[in-house]
């Protein structure tokens, strides 16, 4: 998984919450029905996001788990 800004993304603007699980789904690679790897690999995507500016710290703060 990266934790850049895929293709199609811009790092300028504030991403929305579907945009980032998109994003998310598009590069994960997780094992299959591990949902606690998948939260946490979450969780570790949306924290990069956050320290790339690409979202804000509220944003961080309020996302829930889609997982």
């Amino acid at each position: 998984m990266q934790s850049s800004a895929g293709k199609g993304y811009s790092k300028t603007m504030k991403l929305t919450k579907k945009q980032a699980l998109q994003m998310f789904l598009e590069f994960y690679e997780g094992p299959r029905g591990d949902v606690i790897w998948k939260r946490e690999a979450w969780n570790n995507f949306t924290d990069s996001l956050c320290k790339d500016r690409q979202i804000s710290s509220h944003q961080y703060d309020t996302w829930t788990n889609p997982f």
